[in-house]
């Protein structure tokens, strides 16, 4: 990893995608204004935040970052980092793909009005080995172009790593994880993985419901949700943490391996708390043994709010 990584403990990305559209299994207040959105993208500037991260999927949220940072006087100081999608329609034909996957980028490039990206990630793990890796091909001549500083991909399950974190060209990774998550740990803390990866958490909240009561959680077999929240509140209790956002986010942050925590936000008052949250130390060992030791394994299908039946 260079200079530019924050490293140990992990330092604090603004996720954009309720910028942009209604999103969020805890999302009440749907799709924010256009106002609403920028005046809280200048706010999150205001109190220091550099590292943004967005996709061209995520509806107006590139176009309303543009328009935030051309009020910004330090532009250049931020770090964007987006996504790219590859839909049906280009797959099938080398030139296809190529050609999509710049047009994206140019896109997200001027949707945001900036020269050159952070980053830029495959939104999808399956596109990596379209067309015999056309995406990563054209990937990279964009980067040799200037048009991107690093290159990588969202991952969305662990077997995923195994195509793809190998790859010497993909430097930076993105990973949905929490608290309750234990299946990444033993892929980036030792072997050829560790500290090879600029590495970006979501999901830290797991889409709200860790800091929601359990009404609110989706109804997944054997998981108990009054349980878990008695749990994770006890645990917090017992840690003297300021309660369970702050204990998710600790948790994190002491992962040697986790070098930012996407978060995203509806209102500025959870932009301040959840700046606040990171000011506050990691757990300890000590604290990390009690994690594991009090919160009990989950099953999969509530880690992947992909498989949640609507409400």
């Amino acid at each position: 990893m260079d200079d530019e990584t924050l490293g140990d403990p992990a330092g604090f990305a603004l996720g954009t995608v309720q910028l942009g559209q209604a999103y969020g299994w805890s999302n009440r207040q749907g799709m924010l204004a256009d106002k609403t959105a920028i005046s809280l993208l200048h706010r999150a500037f205001d109190l220091g935040v550099r590292t943004i991260d967005t996709a061209g999927s995520y509806g107006q949220s590139e176009s309303r970052i543009g328009a935030a940072l051309r009020e910004l006087a330090d532009s250049d100081s931020v770090r964007v980092i987006t996504k790219i999608s590859i839909p049906g329609s280009a797959q099938g034909d080398v030139r296809r793909v190529r050609q999509t996957v710049r047009r994206n980028v140019m896109h997200s490039l001027d949707a945001l009005g900036i020269a050159r990206l952070q980053g830029v990630l495959l939104h999808e793990p399956s596109d990596y080995l379209l067309e015999g890796g056309a995406a990563v091909q054209e990937l990279e001549a964009l980067k040799a172009d200037g048009a991107a500083i690093k290159l990588g991909a969202s991952l969305n399950v662990p077997v995923d790593v195994k195509e793809l974190g190998s790859d010497q060209r993909l430097n930076l990774l993105q990973i949905p994880m929490n608290i309750l998550d234990r299946r990444w740990d033993d892929l980036f803390s030792a072997g050829p993985l560790a500290n090879r990866h600029e590495v970006f958490v979501r999901s830290a909240f797991l889409q709200g419901i860790l800091v929601c009561s359990p009404s609110h959680w989706p109804t997944v077999p054997n998981v108990d949700a009054n349980a878990l929240v008695s749990a994770l509140h006890s645990v917090a209790r017992k840690l003297e943490r300021d309660g369970v956002d702050d204990l998710c986010i600790a948790f994190l942050r002491a992962k040697s391996w986790v070098d930012w925590i996407v978060l995203g936000l509806e209102t500025v008052g959870q932009l301040e708390r959840n700046l606040e949250l990171f000011e506050r130390p990691p757990l300890s060992d000590e604290g990390m043994g009690i994690v594991n030791d009090q919160l009990p394994t989950v099953p999969n299908e509530l880690l992947m709010p992909w498989m949640w039946a609507r409400r």
